[in-house]
């Protein structure tokens, strides 16, 4: 009897707190090792094992956890298998042997993004998963959470501070401004006048009586 070929095993190591199952969805994701691979965890009191279908490293197709009295299928046992803290987990390519891994296929849709979004905290129901990833898709383009643009000031400004209307100059404070040089100036007038007025003088002809 020919043996079926075993899968290829990607990476595997322990869940913990310095590795949990959302830092292990992450790297699934950031990479994208398999086109077709299954994500086996197991806690280390065995009370949850079971196994994630994952496709192009983006989407959970399907999940188990094998019990003693029977299995629990789709996202119950999804749930249950990512709130594991201390465990084992192995990541397994199926791409080249993808009918060994029919009886996961359930056609969950759900993306692993929307899992990093809510982990540590999964809601109780795949709706509600995919309903808060909607919201949070549509909040994080609300206009209200966008910074205010800056308004660009004038050169020499400062930003955000209104600029002082134009003063208007009253008619005493024109005078007040002006009259120290009209008095300069007509000073410097009577100056030459006088100074012309006694050169004049010095400068006319004597007449010597007879």
């Amino acid at each position: 009897m020919n043996e079926l070929p075993a899968p290829t095993t990607i990476e595997s190591g322990k869940i913990w707190e310095n590795r949990s199952t959302k830092e292990i969805l992450y790297g699934i994701a950031k990479i994208k090792k398999a086109d077709y691979a299954i994500l086996r965890i197991a806690s280390h009191d065995i009370n949850i094992d079971g196994e994630i279908l994952l496709s192009k490293g983006s989407t959970v197709s399907g999940a188990r956890l094998i019990l003693e009295d029977g299995a629990v299928e789709g996202y119950p046992a999804l749930k249950a298998l990512l709130s594991v803290h201390d465990g084992t987990y192995s990541l397994l390519d199926y791409s080249q042997i993808s009918d060994q891994a029919v009886h996961l296929e359930q056609g969950m849709k759900v993306k692993i993004n929307q899992l990093l979004n809510a982990l540590p905290n999964l809601p109780d129901t795949v709706e509600e998963l995919t309903e808060g990833a909607v919201v949070g898709k549509i909040r994080s383009f609300d206009p209200i959470d966008l910074p205010e643009p800056q308004v660009e000031a004038a050169k020499g400004s400062k930003v955000g501070v209104k600029p002082e209307p134009p003063h208007i100059e009253t008619a005493d404070e024109a005078l007040k401004r002006t009259l120290p040089v009209a008095v300069i100036i007509t000073a410097v007038i009577l100056v030459m006048a006088i100074i012309a007025t006694i050169a004049v003088i010095a400068f006319k002809p004597q007449v010597v009586p007879n």
